[in-house]
């Protein structure tokens, strides 16, 4: 069970979240508002062995998962907002997530480590440095950390965050501005080592409850939780 918050006040934080994720599924998407690429739809489509109608299908599920992407890393950022003395910020402060004054450190929290893509990696180290540097700042002389939840390679990393600048440059090496995975930031900042391992087991749960509540027909969270894959995705935290 996840131990620092109750299993209620987890259910409180993410539970607009996931409806808003139910009501982006279920929305009506129009694929067609960007453009497509037609030679790749009829390259994948003979080499899938399926039709150009089953490849519209799978091209909308692609385009909503995006928007999956988006939602999760707002609920992450949620949840480390119930760890003790974390503050997540729901309205977003110059691209700081969340806080910790007792602990003296600031996060930009990312769902998956290619959720920044390279080019804008240098944005993300500026917004943390010049909110660390700034001496009006509250947060003036912390640590900034980009957590990203799920690593490269599921590797475990906590070291100093240098990506290229627009001048092709690298940034300036600091040890108080970093990059983390989320499997590392549970076990360093919370008691619990195995934290975000806990919280994926609970998450079916949580989901349910929801669910059941918005009387939102569901598979169950015990045959998600039964099914082989669910414990090979553990492997990805």
């Amino acid at each position: 069970m996840w131990p620092h918050s109750s299993f209620d006040t987890i259910l409180a934080v993410i539970r607009p979240y996931v409806l808003k994720a139910y009501k982006k599924y279920n929305s009506k998407l129009d694929i067609f508002s960007n453009t497509l690429d037609p030679f790749s739809a009829v390259c994948q489509s003979m080499l899938g062995n399926y039709s150009l109608e089953k490849w519209l299908t799978l091209e909308e599920e692609r385009q909503r998962g995006k928007t999956f992407a988006n939602i999760m890393g707002n609920l992450q950022q949620e949840l480390i907002g119930t760890l003790p003395d974390f503050t997540a910020l729901v309205k977003q402060h110059k691209g700081i997530d969340a806080f910790n004054h007792d602990k003296k450190i600031i996060l930009e929290v990312k769902n998956k480590w290619n959720t920044v893509k390279g080019s804008d990696r240098d944005g993300v180290y500026k917004l943390l440095r010049n909110e660390i540097d700034d001496s009006g700042s509250t947060h003036h002389g912390y640590i900034a950390y980009l957590v990203e939840i799920l690593p490269k390679g599921k590797k475990r990393y906590d070291t100093e965050f240098v990506p290229s600048s627009n001048k092709k440059e690298l940034c300036p090496k600091r040890s108080d501005i970093r990059v983390i995975d989320g499997f590392t930031f549970y076990s360093k900042f919370s008691d619990n080592p195995k934290g975000l391992e806990d919280f994926y087991k609970i998450f079916p749960d949580i989901l349910e409850k929801i669910f059941k509540d918005e009387k939102i027909t569901a598979i169950s969270a015990q045959d998600i939780k039964q099914s082989p894959e669910f414990t090979l995705f553990l492997n990805e935290l």
